[in-house]
């Protein structure tokens, strides 16, 4: 199932792009499996989880917060994958990636279910 969600966030492009994309929650960047962008941006408060990952250099940017991210930078597209469930201040960053996109660019985020096809997947 977590594959699923992965394959359906990046469905919008290619195994390998060049949208300008900032992902929000990465967690272990084990989306990276399923995409990769010539301008790759993250958002990740726990260092501990993504550091030992074998490619950070190909990561642009690093973040802890979205509030870190300046305003003047647009993303093509802004993505997460099964984040928004555990961010305590949704609103508020819903609202900062409506400052970040690019006009004509998308918000792309799956959400877990944790419904009987989720368990037994």
């Amino acid at each position: 199932m977590e594959r699923w969600l992965h394959k359906r966030v990046s469905a919008d492009v290619d195994d390998s792009h060049d949208k300008k994309t900032q992902e929000i929650g990465v967690g272990t960047l084990n989306h990276l499996k399923y995409e990769r962008s010539s301008y790759y941006d993250i958002i990740e408060p726990f260092k501990d989880l993504y550091a030992d990952y074998s490619d950070l250099a190909s990561i642009k940017n690093i973040h802890q917060d979205i509030d870190e991210v300046d305003s003047s930078i647009k993303y093509d597209r802004i993505i997460s994958v099964a984040t928004f469930e555990h961010i305590t201040d949704l609103p508020k960053v819903i609202a900062k990636t409506c400052l970040l996109l690019e006009a004509n660019s998308s918000l792309i985020t799956s959400i877990p279910n944790n419904g009987f096809l989720w368990t037994l997947g």
